[in-house]
This record gives structure tokens, sequence and C-alpha cells, in this order.
């Protein structure tokens, strides 16, 4: 198995860093020149800038460049955050610190004196405070444009791009008009025109925020007091940029930017206006909060107990894990788990109740043979009502009863009780079973590791191995219109480490992904177990395959051994769009044949668990592959691409790609098929060394019409 190790950090990432550090220090540099011009000529001459010509149009350019500056700066720390996905924080963190930035500066310019006599600063150090303070509402001006930029194109589509470029188009229109208004009567009128056709423009665009709505309810009330402070931010931030109140912010903004003052306060209109879109967003999604908040924690919860079953935790710590997490997430008034062997019952984990009432409860027989007797996760609404003989019933009023089963045998039961009637949903019964089934998983597993060092066991484990494996795999083919999938893994022992499955995205688009756990056998096929827990319980958040592969990767990484680790291709399928993305976590790289021909598409990307979420997430890089109906894409595990005859000769991938492209309107099985037996000619009877597994995505005719979502 190949591995693609890189560096930290690329070198457009020290390029970009460069070039910021080279804009800050000219920047800079163009200020202190302006500072100093200024002081010479309104000190010493005690006249305005206006005055002299060559004066006025020196600081002028100055200032614009300044203004460049920060706008170089922003583009700059934009393009090194592009691939970064936009989140809660990257949106609050901006308004916070654009909020609290205008705010300072609004407050000195009100209580210290700019020194300021009809637009002359009378002093050396006037000029300085003007100067700095201009720049500073400026620079928060065009940070907080650029921080909205960067939300609006965190939604990659060809919209949202030309839309900015119109606004932005707009904006040097407004300044065009402002400036040329003294000379051309009725532009004032075209620049007010221009101004609400860029606001139209703007919320145009920013009609979409969908990823308010997933969030819990205290950052969602984080975010209104945010908006409410970056909206007040904001509008002062104008009035002041329009120069008409006297105040002394804006008289330093009107001596530093002078004719590209109403720029600043149109910007900062269209910051008003996201802010408020934001805050009306949050404001309508307040009333699914509670759903939200219930999905998150269970999302949390059933991970925190994935990443112990990845761990190795004992039996004993995850059972007490499962039975805290069941009671929190089901606000159930307390919970316990009690196991079975030939010594009888044992409660090994309890939360909110002691471990003598459970004793007790198991004394009332009908309560006893009514918990031993549930084959499947049960809800009872009212107990008292179902046992109405049962004195236990009388406390406990609601329960959820979850099986939990070792080797296909009953092997224990998780309790969850309520003191009132129909304290319980079908919710809390789904989040329960999900626990359950969890810690059945693991304590085959554990059962697997135990038995592994059993001889006389250990066929018996293997076959128990292979059927969890089997039904981990999925047990029907990807049913889509418009495209046909089908995958097979053959281990190359009892059981693999090789991982495929079909998942949905949170957008609601179908996806492919197939893994290969380094190593083979037993350690291996328990480490594909525990991917597909973790894959299941990220699918469902993800936006796609970059964003799944972060998060399997920050679930995994530490939590294995040093000497293993995942590779992983993952494909989302597109069809409206005629698109396959496709990410790569150091896997295999996949077979696409289009009509220009068969490639290998490879994109950028490390392997499952060998560096953390910084590292792993600045190198995985997505590739958008355009299909048409008949074109094939291909995802194998390194078992097919390494696949050794009897001299351990590898098959050529010329042979391969070969077979893709002579194939005429195939079918996803029949590719699938047909690579299979190509292996088999080239091995002529040679045993397979790895685990093969091949997913093949074919694209077909659809009669659905394309359409262009914003």
């Amino acid at each position: 198995m190949r591995v693609e190790i890189q560096g930290s950090e690329t070198g457009t990432d020290q390029a970009l860093r460069a070039a910021a550090i080279g804009i800050g220090v000219l920047t800079a540099t163009a200020l202190l020149a302006r500072i100093a011009i200024v002081s010479w000529w309104c000190v010493t001459h005690d006249l305005p800038l206006s005055a002299a010509a060559p004066v006025e149009i020196t600081t002028s350019i100055l200032a614009d460049l300044v203004l460049a500056g920060f706008a170089g700066i922003a583009i700059v720390t934009h393009r090194r955050k592009r691939q970064t996905p936009v989140t809660y924080d990257t949106v609050a963190g901006a308004m916070s610190l654009y909020a609290m930035s205008a705010l300072v500066l609004l407050l000195i310019s009100g209580v210290i004196p700019l020194g300021l006599v009809d637009g002359v600063p009378q002093s050396i150090a006037s000029a300085v405070f003007v100067n700095i303070l201009a720049a500073g509402f400026a620079g928060i001006t065009i940070g907080m444009a650029t921080a909205v930029v960067h939300v609006l194109l965190g939604r990659p589509h060809r919209r949202t791009r030309r839309y900015l470029g119109l606004q932005l188009a707009l904006i040097v229109c407004v300044w065009a008009a402002a400036a040329l208004s003294p000379v051309f009567e009725g532009l004032d009128v075209v620049g007010v025109i221009l101004v609400i056709t860029g606001a139209l423009v703007l919320l145009l665009n920013i009609r979409r925020l969908h990823w308010i709505t997933v969030l819990t309810i205290d950052k969602k009330l984080r975010l209104l007091w945010l908006a409410l402070c970056a909206g007040f931010a904001a509008a002062v931030l104008m009035a002041q940029s329009g120069g008409s109140d006297g105040s002394g912010a804006a008289q330093s903004m009107d001596l530093f930017v002078r004719g590209g003052l109403q720029v600043l306060a149109v910007v900062n209109l269209y910051v008003l206006l996201f802010v408020v879109r934001v805050f009306v967003a949050t404001v309508a999604a307040l009333p699914n909060s509670g759903i939200v908040d219930r999905r998150s924690t269970e999302v949390e919860s059933l991970s925190h107990v994935t990443k112990l079953v990845a761990e190795s935790a004992s039996v004993e710590e995850l059972l007490t894990s499962v039975t805290q997490l069941s009671q929190q997430v089901c606000r159930a008034h307390g919970a316990w788990c009690e196991t079975y062997d030939v010594e009888g019952l044992h409660c090994v984990a309890a939360q909110l109740v002691h471990s003598a009432y459970v004793t007790s409860v198991h004394n009332d027989h009908e309560l006893h043979r009514l918990i031993l007797s549930c084959d499947a996760p049960m809800l009872i609404d009212d107990v008292r009502q179902r046992l109405p003989d049962s004195d236990v019933a009388r406390v406990l009023r609601s329960l959820i009863l979850v099986p939990i089963r070792r080797d296909h045998r009953r092997h224990g039961t998780l309790v969850i009780f309520s003191t009132v009637p129909f304290g319980f949903e079908q919710d809390d019964v789904r989040v329960a079973a999900a626990f359950g089934d969890t810690v059945s998983v693991a304590l085959d597993q554990a059962r697997l590791s135990d038995a592994s060092r059993e001889r006389e066991r250990m066929h018996r484990e293997f076959e128990m191995a292979q059927r969890i494996q089997a039904s981990l795999l999925p047990a029907r083919v990807l049913e889509r219109p418009g495209v046909d999938v089908d995958a097979v893994m053959i281990p190359a022992t009892e059981v693999g480490g090789d991982y495929f499955d079909y998942i949905t995205f949170a957008n609601g688009k179908p996806g492919v992904i197939i893994a290969d756990v380094a190593g083979k056998g037993v350690p291996a096929a328990l480490y594909m177990a525990t991917l597909k827990g973790v894959v299941l319980a990220a699918a469902r958040t993800s936006t796609g395959p970059g964003d799944l592969l972060r998060r399997v990767n920050a679930t995994l990484h530490g939590s294995m051994q040093r000497s293993t680790f995942i590779t992983i291709a993952c494909v989302e399928i597109d069809i409206d769009h005629h698109t396959l993305r496709l990410a790569r976590a150091g896997h295999t790289p996949a077979i696409v044949r289009t009509s220009q021909g068969v490639r290998t598409v490879c994109p950028s990307g490390m392997a499952i668990g060998i560096v953390g979420s910084q590292t792993f997430d600045e190198m995985l890089v997505e590739e958008n592959i355009p299909v048409q109906p008949g074109d094939i894409c291909l995802l194998t595990t390194d078992g097919v691409t390494e696949r050794l005859d009897g001299a351990r000769a590898e098959i050529p991938l010329e042979r391969i790609t070969e077979c893709i492209g002579a194939m005429e309107q195939p079918a996803a099985d029949a590719v699938v098929r047909s690579v299979l037996a190509l292996l088999d000619d080239h091995a002529n009877g040679a045993e397979a060394h790895d685990d093969i597994t091949i997913a093949a995505i074919v694209v077909q005719q659809t009669s659905q019409p394309t359409t262009d979502h914003a």
C-alpha cells in the first residue's frame, strides 16, 4: 500500500504568507509617508491639503495605496483560507472582530479631541492620530467586506461569483459617479440607483444561509447578539462615512479618503444588509433549535461511543459510557446496564440509580420476566398499566429496554427509565437501539480479539468475523436515477480490511466510499468495522467527500496504532450537474473513462490516522469530474492494481484501462465482472496476496432536466 507524505505547508501557502508580509510592509510605509507629509504641510503651513495641488495629489495617492494594501492583505488572507469551509466560528469571529474594532475606534474618536480646525491638523500628534484613526476605520470595513465575500464563496457556485463580480463593478461605478458629480449634474441620482442595484444583487446572493439551521440554540443566540452588535457598528460607520454629521470620525475619514468616502459608506451599507440577513435567518431557524440540539447530542454521543470502540476500550468502560450517554440523550431519570452469565445477573453500570436497586427490581418477578423476554428494542409507555400488580411500577413508570447481544446471543440489557408515564418518544428508542447495536458490535470485536489467542476456537471466530463483515457491507446496490453502481469485496484471508459502502451526504446527494485498512486479517477487519460506524455517524452531516474524510480523520487520528492507517476514496454523484466530486485520502487513483479517453484521477490527500486535522485538512483536495451518459468511474484498492501472477509480476495498469476503454454501453456489474476476469487471467491460478475491492460507477441517460441551483 502506497502512502503519499508531503510537508505541512505547501509552496503556495509560503508564497501567500510572504506576499501578505510584503504588502503589509508597503502599506505601513505608505501610511507613515502620508502622516509625515500631512504633518509637514498642515502643521508647518497651517493650510489644508487642497491648498497645494502637488501635496493633495501625493497624499491622495498614498491614501489610495494604503487602502489598496488593506485590500491586498484581505485578498491574500482569503486565498489562504479558500479551502476552509464556512462555519459558525468563521462568521461569528468576523462579526465579533468587526463590531469590537468599530466600537473601540468610535469611542476613541469621540473621547479624544482630534485637534482639527477647518479640517487642518494643528499638531503632529493630531496628524498622526487622525490618519491612524481613519486608516483603522477603512481597514475594518475592508476586512469585514472580505469576510462577507469569503462566506459567499463558501458555496462554490458559478452564479455566486457572477453576482460578486457585478457588485464589485457597481461599487466602482458608485465611486466614479461620486468623483464626477461636481462636474456633471444628475450623477448623484445615478449613484443612488447604483447603490440600490448593488443592494438587490447582494440580497440575491445571500438568500440561502443553510448552515445557520444546523446550529445549536446556544450558538444561534450568540449569533443574534453578534449580529446586533455588528449591525449597530455597520450603521454607525455608514453614517460616519457619509461625513455629514461633523463628528470626529467623519472628519478624520474625510481628511484621509476624501473622494472615496462614499465608497466606504456603500460597503458598510452592504455589510449591514449581510448582518441583517444573518439576523433574520437566525431568528427564522430558532424554532428548530431543539431538534438540532438533540440531533447534535445524538451524533456527538454516537461518535464518542464509536471512538471508544476504536480505542479498544474495556467492556466495562464502554458499557459505563453507553449507560451515561443513554440517560443524557433520552433525558431519562436513570439508566443501568446489566449482563448475564452462568453466575447470574450483574449490574455493570448504573446512572442515577444504585446497583442494589437494580437487584430489587429483578426481585419483582413480573418485571424480571418482562426485561428478559424482550428480543428487540422495546418502549413501555406506562409500566403500571401493563403490570398493575407490580410494586416497582409505581416508580418506574416508563421504560426503554434494549437487548445487548454477543455472538448473536443475549448478553445483557440496557434499561432506561422515567418516573413519569409516557416519558419517552420513538426517537429515544431509536437512539438507545443505536447504542445497543454499537455495544453489540464492540462486544463481538472483543470476542474476536480474545478468541484469536485460542487455537481451538479460531475457526469459529473467523466465521463470526465474516458474518459481521458481510453485514457491514451494503446488502443492496445503490439505486438512483441516472447512475448504475455495483461493487464487490473479496478478502485475501477469511476476513479483510477493505471496505465499501453507499452513503448519502447532508445535501441529499448519493456517494460511494471505498477504503483499505493497512494489513489484513482480524485486526484490519476490526478497524474496518470501526470505520463503518464513523462513516455512518459523519456522513449525514458532511457536505461532500472532502468534508467527510476530514471528519473521519478527526475522529480516528490518535485512536489507532501507529503502524496502522486507512486509505479512502470517496465520490459524490451529482447527476443533475453531470459531475462526480472525488476526494482521496492516500488511496489508489480512480480510473475514469469519458469521451476524452481513459485517465487516472489522483487528487492530493493523506491517509487516515497518520497526521492531525490541520495538516490533513490542508493537504486534502477535491476534484470535480465532468461526466456524461456512458462515462465510467472505477474505484479499486491496491489489491487490484498490484495483483500478482505466478512470477510475482504485477498486472500492468494499461490492461485495466484498455479493458475499461473497450466497453460499449456497459452496466456497472458488467464492469466489475470484466475487471475480475482480467485479474484472474493475469494471476493464472496464483493466490491473491491482498484484499480485492472494486466499485464501478456508470453514468446513464436520464430524462430528468438539469436545474441550476443558486
